[in-house]
C-alpha cells in the first residue's frame, strides 16, 4: 500500500535540486501559467523526473493544493495567483515592426522594447497569416553585446536559421530607423557568424550586405557522401531526377535549373527537398530560369518556412 507523505521526507539539497528541475522542465517543455512536476527517488537518493502534469487536479483534496498548504499557500491564495498569472500573460503587449525586401517580408522582435518571451508555439502562431500578422519569418533583435550586435533569424515554424540577405538588409534598414547605429558600415553578428551591412544613401532604403564566401563544397553545405563540390549532379525528390547544384552562403541552397518554373512547381520539388536524406540541416529550394544574359527568374522554397 501506497503511503501519501506531504512535505516529502527529502533533505535541504534534495529539495534544491528538485525545484532548479522543475523549473526547468517547465521552461523547456513551454508548459505556460503551472504545472506539477513528478519525481521518484531511489534508496540511493537518485532523482528521476516521472512527467510534467499540465492540468493537474485543482480540488482541495488534489496534490498540488496540499502541496500549496504545506508551503504556506492557502488553496484561495494558490488559485488567485494562477489567474492572476494567466491574466498578467494575456494581456502583455508586444511590439512588432513589419518590413519586406523584394517582398520576402519580415518582423521584427526587439527585445529591448518587449518583456515578452518568444516560444517557437508564439512565432508559429505570428507568423501564420490566416491567424496570426504574418510573415516570413520573425528578427530578433538588436541583442547588444560588449563591442558587437546580434539578430537571430527565425523562420515561421519557430526553427533559427543561419543566414538571411534579405532578413540581414531589414534589420539594417531598422537599425537606422531606430536610431541604433549612425555609421554608415557596421556588422551585425547571425548564427552563420559576421555580416557586414553598408548604407548606400542616407535614408537606408538602398542596402549591400557582404555575406561572406560561396563553398560549393558537400562537407560544407553540409551533405551527406564523400567530399565533392556539388555542381551538375543528378539528385531525385519525390521520385524523379533533377540536375541540380548546390551550395552555401552561410545556409545551404539547392538550386535547379529548368526552361519553365512556377509556384507551384517550386513547392512539390520544396516539400520533398528540403527533408531529404542527403541534407542533414534540410535546404532551402531555388528554380532558376534564365531570361537572357542580365537577368534570370527564380522562385524559392525555404526551409521551415515553405514558399517565400
Amino acid at each position: 500500500m501506497t503511503r501519501e507523505i506531504c512535505p516529502a521526507w527529502i533533505d535541504g539539497m534534495q529539495e534544491v535540486k528538485m525545484k532548479e528541475t522543475a523549473l526547468t522542465v517547465h521552461r523547456i517543455l513551454e508548459l505556460g501559467y503551472y504545472s506539477r512536476v513528478d519525481f521518484m527517488m531511489d534508496e540511493d537518493g537518485a532523482i528521476y523526473c516521472l512527467e510534467a502534469n499540465t492540468l493537474p487536479g485543482m480540488t482541495p483534496l488534489s496534490l498540488l493544493p496540499q502541496e500549496a498548504k504545506a508551503a504556506g499557500i492557502t488553496y484561495h491564495e494558490l488559485c488567485e495567483a494562477i489567474v492572476n498569472n494567466g491574466k498578467r500573460s494575456r494581456i502583455m503587449k508586444i511590439t512588432l515592426e513589419k518590413y519586406h525586401g523584394l517582398g520576402n517580408d519580415y518582423l521584427i522582435f526587439d527585445p529591448n522594447k518587449n518583456e515578452w518571451k518568444l516560444t517557437k508555439e508564439a512565432v508559429r502562431l505570428i507568423c501564420n497569416r490566416n491567424f496570426g500578422v504574418g510573415s516570413d519569418g520573425l528578427l530578433v533583435g538588436p541583442i547588444l553585446g560588449e563591442n558587437k550586435m546580434e539578430v537571430k533569424i527565425l523562420n515561421p515554424d519557430g526553427s533559427e536559421a543561419e543566414l538571411s540577405g534579405n532578413g540581414v538588409r531589414i534589420f539594417g534598414k531598422y537599425l537606422k530607423d531606430a536610431g541604433y547605429v549612425q555609421k554608415n558600415h557596421f556588422a551585425v553578428n547571425t548564427l552563420s557568424g559576421e555580416q557586414q551591412i553598408h548604407y548606400l544613401n542616407e535614408e537606408g532604403t538602398r542596402i549591400k550586405v557582404s555575406m561572406g564566401h560561396l563553398s560549393f563544397w558537400s562537407d560544407e553545405i553540409p551533405m551527406t557522401g564523400p567530399r565533392r563540390e556539388v555542381l551538375n549532379e543528378t539528385l531525385t525528390f519525390g521520385s524523379i531526377p533533377y540536375r541540380v547544384t548546390c551550395v552555401s552562403i552561410g545556409n545551404p541552397h539547392c538550386v535547379i535549373w529548368l526552361n519553365d518554373i512556377s509556384k507551384d512547381l517550386v513547392c512539390r520539388i520544396g516539400r520533398h527537398s528540403e527533408a531529404a536524406d542527403c541534407f542533414p540541416e534540410k535546404v532551402n529550394t531555388e528554380l532558376l530560369r534564365v531570361v537572357d544574359r542580365t537577368n534570370i527568374e527564380i522562385e524559392i522554397y525555404e526551409r521551415g518556412a515553405g514558399y517565400t
